[in-house]
């Protein structure tokens, strides 16, 4: 089965194995499909009070760049809406 949406709230910070976690997501999206991300953003002057820091299943944290790596390994469109959600649609077959 596959999806034309999918949405992550505050978890993909949780994914100890976050490239296998998004090779699931993306195989079940269909072609023009959306997948809309809501997750902090790890800043860039970043300090030891970040609260997202703080919390122990906290695991993995993304930037920019990082989306920018998960577009281009998929094939996928993206934008950056401020600092904590990321829309990403899966390019056409």
């Amino acid at each position: 089965m596959t999806f034309d949406f999918i949405t992550s709230t505050e978890a993909v910070e949780h994914f100890y194995y976050p490239r296998k976690e998004f090779e699931f997501i993306f195989q079940k999206l269909k072609p023009k499909a959306w997948l809309a991300i809501m997750t902090q953003l790890y800043p860039e002057d970043v300090s030891a009070s970040w609260w997202y820091l703080r919390d122990p299943t906290h695991v993995v944290f993304y930037n920019k760049t990082t989306f920018q790596w998960i577009a281009q390994n998929w094939a996928c469109q993206y934008e950056v809406l401020g600092d904590n959600i990321i829309l990403i649609q899966k390019m056409g077959d």
